[in-house]
């Protein structure tokens, strides 16, 4: 294998300024950057936040699908006319709606646990 290619010059400087960029990142976050530490937070609030509203919204969605039809459970039948009754009448519908409310919850959620986060912390 032909290594001369990783002495070139533009790959040194480019594997010499990522380097420094690292460095510099995590002795902003070590060194006690009062601000950074406070967006860090924020930011893992608001990454709990959508985590939980994914879980949430999709247990709520399964919840919603197997209560709302004319057939109870998750049966082929039951998922079948869940789906239909949540859609308005089709199954289409009901995929819409059922994929959508999981990341809408979980946009909703995350924004609004950084946002406490900001507010409180």
């Amino acid at each position: 294998m032909n290594y001369s290619i990783f002495l070139e010059k533009p790959y040194v400087i480019n594997r010499l300024n990522s380097f420094l960029i690292d460095c510099y990142l995590i002795q902003t976050c070590i060194k006690g950057n009062n601000d950074m530490k406070e967006k860090k937070g924020a930011v893992v609030a608001g990454g709990l936040g959508a985590a939980a509203g994914t879980v949430g919204g999709a247990a709520g969605v399964v919840g919603a699908i197997s209560a709302s039809g004319s057939v109870a459970g998750l049966s082929a039948a039951g998922m079948t006319s869940g789906l239909a009754a949540i859609g308005g009448g089709t199954m289409l519908g009901g995929i819409a709606v059922t994929v959508a409310a999981p990341a809408t919850l979980a946009v909703v959620a995350g924004y609004g646990a950084y946002r406490l986060w900001k507010k409180f912390m």
